[in-house]
């Protein structure tokens, strides 16, 4: 009597019969199911039933890479070889593993085909180039951003979003409840919204469902292609040029993968055995690493259990504030915001890296700390909403918060320590109070060192404990965002969201221009850009200029000068903060500005992206 090689699932197959019927309706088994059966008796039945299932996802996957219906039909058979011989690479997650196979292949064909197409067409070289469609650009976004997804909120975004299963089908094929399947694509969707809006796209859930759904309207899955997949199953049906392709495929992912072995062999040569822990991905660092959102069913909290972050506030009110936590899902840069409802003393919201027995690193918390890499990132930004009770920003000098920051040794490290062989700075910022989201930029160049001389620049202090290849935020363990003052009256709400480190690989100044927030105020487009300059620079001006694309891309002299962008100084030594506040960008019809910030003694700038349309 037939028996499926399978493990029960959380649906509730322990309490299936121990035999099924002798008739197969595999149409009903999950995809861990099929799979197993697959890759315990070569089963061709269950293989043709994954094929069926998403044959038609993997196909569009390579179409919208690719444009060409005969060579995404060559990937998608490429695709479910690869599966055939090597089953067991896709178990845990089907539908996410096919998605990433899909992109990979149709990256390797696409890399075949421009190699192919320079060597023979060297004087097309010579052509200028040919813009992309805006929604092809964004559906590369996309299908960039859902490869990158966690596998778990993958899978549940490709069923629920890509393939427009009900949830409850796609609950029953990946064998998960359906509040489990729920909550996983409501964050997948936040995760891919939080990335399009970095990247200077702001969408509703809404609008980018629809989008999603479109994608599967709009290819035509050829008719053809379903009994090719089918044959796929005996592994060795394939025609040459698929099986190569599949071969191709196979030998970029080695080739990744020893890449990422040197990787690990280097990094353990120059940082010590810890350094596995924060190495780049095959393909090169991303440009941002999470620390953490709030997006999930709860607080956040660290590997003591602590809220992460929580409030600070000392017993006799001398420092810090008390304010309570929630989620708030109705107001946020992407799926949910912290609220931070403060009832006494000033806002001190405070980040404990640590766990039992250690102090350890920020770093450690990063929500994808596998993708960490050395001396790369080198920015700090997050999201901040100062509600209009607070004390406002300051236009002398001065400034109306504070982050401040510990950075200890990374080599053979003291874990009872927040600074041994580094130090502690404050970093001075200075943000609107009009219950309007501000993003904020911190570099490695504090405002002060504690126990120092505060008119006295502190300059960038990249490598703060003398190691080498070892950066600012490579080297920061706790960290806080505290207002200076308190508000006039309590209860006050204020919101932090997506905090986060970034890569800025393009030279900037960060000796004369650090700690920038950048404010929209979406009623009239009004823009605040705040940044402090070199404290004893007090006759240097600054001159602000803006695009719609980054700067970097085309220089400084290429962008346009802001209306009233020279701005000087107010104040003098550490009262070092600088203002330029407008309403004259012609703001109406853009979805991000970049506002860069040049002192007229330099020639290097330093920019900063505003997303413009936040709800």
């Amino acid at each position: 009597m037939f028996r499926p090689a399978v493990a029960a699932t959380e649906a509730g197959s322990r309490n299936s019969p121990a035999s099924p019927p002798q008739i197969r309706d595999l149409s009903t088994w999950t995809d861990q199911q099929l799979l197993a059966e697959f890759l315990a008796r070569r089963d061709q039945e269950a293989f043709a039933q994954v094929a069926a299932r998403y044959g038609g996802m993997v196909f569009r996957t390579c179409l919208r890479l690719l444009h060409n219906s005969h060579d995404s039909e060559d990937a998608t058979q490429a695709v479910f070889l690869l599966l055939a011989r090597h089953p067991g690479r896709a178990q845990g997650s089907l539908a996410g593993w096919l998605y990433k196979a899909a992109h990979d292949t149709a990256v390797t064909l696409l890399r075949s085909r421009f190699r192919r197409e320079r060597r023979e067409e060297a004087a097309a070289m010579q052509k200028p180039p040919i813009s992309s469609p805006p929604d092809d650009d964004l559906r590369r976004e996309l299908d960039s951003a859902i490869g990158r997804l966690p596998t778990q909120l993958r899978e549940a975004v490709i069923l629920c979003h890509l393939e427009g299963h009900r949830q409850e089908e796609a609950a029953r094929l990946l064998g998960c409840h359906q509040g489990t399947l729920s909550r996983r694509a409501m964050d997948g969707l936040n995760r891919l919204r939080a990335t399009l809006l970095r990247r200077g796209v702001a969408v509703t859930s809404a609008v980018l469902i629809t989008f999603l759904a479109q994608q599967k309207v709009s290819a035509v899955v050829p008719a053809s292609l379903a009994g090719n997949l089918k044959l796929a199953g005996g592994a060795g049906a394939a025609s040459a040029p698929v099986a190569a392709l599949a071969d191709a495929t196979l030998r970029a992912a080695a080739l990744a993968k020893a890449k990422l072995a040197a990787a690990i062999v280097l990094a353990v040569a120059v940082l010590g055995t810890g350094a596995a822990l924060l190495l780049r991905s095959a393909n090169g660092p991303p440009d941002k690493v999470p620390l953490v959102h709030f997006n999930g069913p709860a607080l956040p909290v660290n590997k003591l259990g602590d809220h992460f972050p929580r409030f600070c506030a000392e017993p006799d009110g001398s420092d810090g504030g008390v304010f309570q936590a929630s989620l708030d899902g109705t107001d946020a840069i992407a799926g949910s915001s912290l609220l931070m409802r403060l009832t006494q003393g000033r806002l001190k919201v405070q980040f404990d890296p640590e766990e039992k027995g250690k102090k350890t690193f920020a770093r450690d918390y990063a929500a994808e700390s596998g993708t960490w890499r050395f001396d790369t990132y080198n920015r700090l930004r997050f999201w901040l909403k100062v509600p209009s009770g607070a004390a406002p920003h300051r236009t002398d000098g001065g400034a109306n918060m504070n982050v401040g920051t510990y950075v200890k040794r990374v080599r053979e490290p003291n874990w009872g320590s927040l600074d041994e062989g580094g130090s502690s700075f404050q970093h001075r910022i200075n943000v609107p109070a009009l219950d309007c989201w501000t993003v904020v930029l911190i570099n490695a160049h504090p405002s002060l060192e504690r126990g120092k001389n505060p008119s006295k620049d502190v300059g960038s202090r990249l490598r703060p404990t003398g190691e080498d290849g070892v950066n600012f935020f490579d080297a920061l363990t706790r960290f806080y965002v505290e207002a200076l003052s308190a508000p006039a009256q309590y209860p006050v709400d204020y919101r932090l969201d997506e905090v986060e480190f970034i890569r800025q690989s393009e030279p900037e100044n960060d000796e004369q221009v650090y700690g920038i927030t950048a404010t929209v105020v979406q009623a009239n487009r009004r823009l605040i850009v705040t940044w402090n300059r070199a404290v004893e620079e007090d006759a240097v001006k600054h001159e602000v200029r803006y695009a719609f694309t980054s700067i970097h891309r085309f220089g400084w002299e290429k962008a346009t000068p802001a209306p009233g962008g020279i701005v000087a100084p107010s104040g003098r030594h550490n009262a070092s903060s600088m203002v330029y506040d407008t309403t004259e960008l012609p703001l109406s019809r853009q979805s991000v500005v970049y506002i860069a910030i040049r002192p007229q003694n330099s020639r290097l700038f330093s920019q900063i992206e505003v997303p413009l349309n936040l709800r």
